[in-house]
């Protein structure tokens, strides 16, 4: 019925005085007044509000016709309602190409999937045009849902998803004391590098789009600390002579990242595979696909802090093998989670 907050956090106007001004002043309108129905009773008090004092005229509420029984459902709600309560939060990151955005057919999705995640937040920045109209709202925090895929290629859904909605639910499910929060920003078709490599555009504006999340957060009053990043790509570098490169490339990515944004902490780092269910390439040795598959398993055995999912099996689209369809991608989310979180049990 009202605005969750109709008092100004400026307004030096208290419970007491509500009562004591009430009745007091009965002439602050010269005459009577009609107040524009389709603005909000905030809009109106903030406007209205005394001179000097930065208090609300409560004679505003004192006209007999005026709103009747406004001042009582005023004084119940500051006493009921107050401001959004700290929280504390655990933030992960999803970066990488289309496979990291999505393609999943929400429409497909379990029930629990299906539905905003009440309890996981989810902050996310697009920088490609879509085929889609199911879009999420962009850069600002939300409860996670299906929504922030990108379609192109046919058949395109109302609304797409990607690896956060399992990745989301099961860290959530996995740490129930912890409050969850995931930031994704991928771009289809990008590669590692010169998009994501040091000063690449896809980079910079996934750097940005982390600290802008952040800040957001602690704009709210919450407080957070980073818990590491899941990282899905590899299909842009197959060509010569990037995929012999990948491995040195994903190393700095990496370093890059733990200096950039981690504060040189050795986070949990989990790379998604590319996978013989796009291509069976990715058994020929000496092909695009293997080395980068290879460079992927050999930097995850290289450091102990850096986790490897491996997608082989996982199913595609159809007509587009390329890119995993719902249940790949539920069970990409997935594998995600679980390598993450084996890897801060062993940190």
């Amino acid at each position: 019925m009202f605005p969750a907050r109709i008092v100004h956090p400026d307004f030096s106007w208290n419970l007491a005085s509500f009562f004591s001004d009430f009745g007091k002043r009965r002439n602050w309108f010269s005459e009577p007044k009609r107040l524009d129905q389709t603005k909000t009773i905030s809009t109106v008090a903030w406007r209205s509000r005394e001179p000097h004092t930065g208090r609300l005229p409560i004679s505003m509420f004192s006209k007999p016709l005026l709103f009747p029984g406004l001042a009582l459902a005023v004084a119940t709600l500051i006493l009921t309602t107050g401001p959004v309560a700290a929280e504390h939060f655990h933030v992960y990151l999803i970066g990488g190409q289309s496979n990291a955005q999505g393609r999943g057919d929400a429409a497909q999705l379990p029930a629990n999937l299906a539905a905003p995640q009440k309890d996981v937040r989810f902050y996310w920045h697009r920088t490609q045009d879509t085929d889609n109209v199911g879009h999420l709202a962009e850069d600002q925090w939300i409860d996670l849902a299906p929504g922030s895929g990108h379609g192109r290629i046919p058949p395109v859904r109302e609304k797409e998803f990607g690896p956060e909605i399992s990745f989301g639910r099961a860290l959530a499910d996995a740490h129930p004391d912890r409050h969850i929060a995931v930031i994704k920003y991928s771009h289809g078709g990008s590669n590692l590098h010169s998009d994501w490599a040091a000063g690449g555009l896809r980079y910079e504006i996934f750097r940005s789009t982390v600290k802008d999340a952040l800040a957001a957060l602690t704009a709210d009053g919450h407080t957070w600390e980073l818990g590491g990043i899941i990282w899905q790509q590899g299909e842009g570098d197959t060509g010569s002579p990037h995929a012999e490169n990948y491995a040195k490339n994903l190393t700095d990515l990496i370093s890059r990242i733990r200096r950039d944004l981690f504060e040189e902490k050795p986070l949990p780092f989990v790379i998604g595979s590319v996978s013989n269910s796009q291509s069976q390439s990715v058994e020929t040795p000496g092909s695009g696909m293997f080395l980068v598959r290879k460079a992927q398993e050999n930097v995850a055995k290289s450091d102990a802090t850096v986790g490897f999912v491996n997608s082989d099996g996982f199913p595609t689209r159809p007509s587009d093998p390329v890119h995993f369809d719902h249940q790949g991608l539920i069970l990409l989310g997935k594998a995600h989670a679980e390598a993450l979180i084996r890897l801060e049990g062993e940190s």
